[in-house]
């Protein structure tokens, strides 16, 4: 499903053309850093974590097991976790995934911000988290976040 293309002048970035569209992902040695859209495109379909694991150790990129470099939520341990086990096809809301973290609804604008942040946004799917009364924000724009989420329920 992945084609891959590295380019030596680029040091730690990596291109995948996927089901989603375009790529880059940036590594340093085991850590993926972020994964950016290139032009800006999104398909409709999300490839799952496993699928780029396998793309990017075929390429020579990564060992077969490395990590991700989240951003750090000092007030809730487990928040990228808690993200990542929203099961496909679902959402919670912001004040939803806040109360699943043990704190009050109160907290679904720092939630908000927090997955504002994420760098590796396919990888974290942040785009089940919605707002209470929309889809909320989403780094790639609104209408990818649509589609993923439209994609996800009708698979």
């Amino acid at each position: 499903m992945y084609s891959v293309s590295r380019d030596k002048a680029s040091g730690g970035k990596v291109r995948l053309n996927s089901a989603l569209g375009t790529v880059e992902v940036t590594l340093r040695g085991e850590l993926i850093l972020e994964v950016v859209p290139v032009g800006g495109a999104v398909h409709d379909v999300e490839d799952s974590f496993r699928e780029l694991q396998d793309a990017l150790c075929r390429c020579g990129s990564v060992p077969p097991s490395f990590t991700l470099a989240e951003q750090i939520v000092p007030w809730a341990p487990g928040f990228w976790e808690c993200v990542r086990a929203i099961p496909r096809g679902e959402t919670l809301t912001y004040g939803q995934l806040a109360e699943r973290l043990g704190l009050s609804s109160g907290y679904a604008r720092a939630v908000g911000g927090a997955l504002g942040r994420n760098r590796i946004a396919i990888l974290n799917p942040c785009h089940r988290v919605v707002s209470a009364n929309g889809p909320g924000g989403y780094a790639w724009g609104r209408e990818a976040k649509r589609s993923l989420l439209n994609t996800e329920r009708e698979s």
